[in-house]
């Protein structure tokens, strides 16, 4: 299946995917690593490091939301594309069960992430207006 995805190469702070964008695109990392960050209350929150073996993107792939995080090349970092052409013939092939807990789990994994933002955002706005903070 490898055969099927292109490879392109990031720089040291070149951004692969942005917080917001539509998602068009996954990206397995064969070398290099990458941070994935989201904005949290005006202020960047690093949520992982992601070597060789990992995809980042694929949410938005599956269910057409925009993209939850950034994911910035730390170092020279050579990823595989997924386009979403490739990627709805191979969920479309897929068993339909299979298909169902594709789209359950990537909308559980959006809601906690949800859940997990405004938290850190109330916590940010409890601490910030303690008295002298």
């Amino acid at each position: 299946m490898v055969d099927h995805f292109q490879a392109k190469t990031f720089v040291a702070g070149e951004t692969l995917l942005r917080e917001g964008d539509p998602g068009g695109v996954a990206y397995m990392v064969e070398h290099g690593r990458v941070e994935v960050s989201k904005a949290v209350g005006g202020r960047k929150v690093v949520l992982n490091i992601l070597g060789p073996g990992a995809i980042v993107g694929e949410m938005a792939l599956i269910d057409k939301a925009p993209r939850m995080a950034t994911v910035t090349a730390l170092d020279k970092t050579v990823a595989l594309v997924i386009d979403r052409r490739v990627f709805d013939k191979i969920l479309a092939d897929a068993p339909p069960v299979l298909r169902a807990l594709v789209l359950a789990y990537t909308a559980h994994l959006r809601n906690l992430g949800s859940r997990a933002s405004r938290l850190e955002t109330d916590l940010h706005d409890a601490h910030s207006s303690k008295p002298g903070t």
